[in-house]
């Protein structure tokens, strides 16, 4: 502000320890990075920048594209603020941790648990989806990495997948089928069934193919719990075709698959 201005005290009012520029109140504040390790946002690979808040926040246009950073950071804050009103946020937990599921939880007997994800990349006007079937046995039994020819917005990217993943269920006579997601927004709109004009249609057929299954259900779960399925998205914007696995998975999948059953992984 007294750059701004030339009044009023140069030193942070929220710390009080440095003089209040740009960086230090997004990034070097105390209560900043307080926010930050709370928050449910990450930025891959731009922790580099945070000594230059404009140089930061150009890659991040860069990377994802404007639109996309303002969808992403309302649609993660809004799921954030769903949790604490659920009172599922967990006190005291230096990571921020949503309380809802603690590493990922095996389906019930006779079940199939699909994880989905979707990545999108609107400098190059790409998506991809990652979709991953476990039973009960916590087994890798399918995978999926789908790229698409366009990318819609995040929330929407969300949804399509998840209706591809119950039309893939389907073609593999799948009947008792647990679809797990960690878009809480679309998730709730699906349960709720609760209209939303941005994704109408796709939640109409979500809907309807609910009904083509002998027992079927929507859940969230944290993204640190959904590493399969989000490796699997980013993996799919650079192919051409879909990519399937069926007896043979990478080991780097499975290596994942593993890593999401630990309750302690952030």
């Amino acid at each position: 502000m007294r750059a701004k201005c030339e009044k009023g005290d140069p030193v942070c009012r929220c710390c009080g320890e440095s003089i209040e520029t740009l960086e230090h109140m997004f990034f070097m504040c105390s209560n900043a990075r307080a926010i930050w390790k709370a928050a449910p946002l990450s930025w891959e690979g731009l922790e580099v920048f945070n000594k230059s808040f404009w140089h930061w926040w150009e890659e991040l246009r860069g990377a994802t594209g404007r639109d996309t950073v303002v969808d992403k950071v309302v649609l993660e804050w809004n799921e954030y603020q769903l949790a604490q009103d659920a009172g599922i946020v967990e006190e005291g937990n230096s990571a921020g941790k949503v309380g809802a599921t603690r590493g990922w939880e095996k389906p019930q007997d006779n079940w199939i648990k699909i994880n989905t994800d979707a990545a999108l990349n609107m400098k190059r006007g790409k998506a991809g989806w990652g979709i991953v079937a476990r039973d009960r046995h916590e087994r890798v039994i399918r995978s999926w990495a789908c790229p698409t020819t366009c990318c819609a917005d995040a929330k929407v990217e969300e949804a399509l997948v998840i209706r591809e993943a119950m039309g893939l269920a389907r073609r593999e006579g799948w009947r008792k089928v647990e679809f797990e997601s960690d878009c809480k927004l679309v998730v709730d709109k699906i349960n709720a069934y609760e209209e939303e004009s941005s994704i109408a249609i796709i939640l109409a057929d979500i809907w309807s193919l609910r009904t083509k299954f002998d027992k079927c259900c929507f859940s969230f779960t944290r993204g640190s719990n959904n590493s399969v399925s989000h490796q699997l998205a980013k993996f799919a914007i650079d192919l051409k075709d879909i990519a399937e696995w069926k007896c043979d998975f990478p080991a780097w999948l499975l290596e994942l698959a593993q890593a999401d059953l630990k309750e302690d992984r952030l």
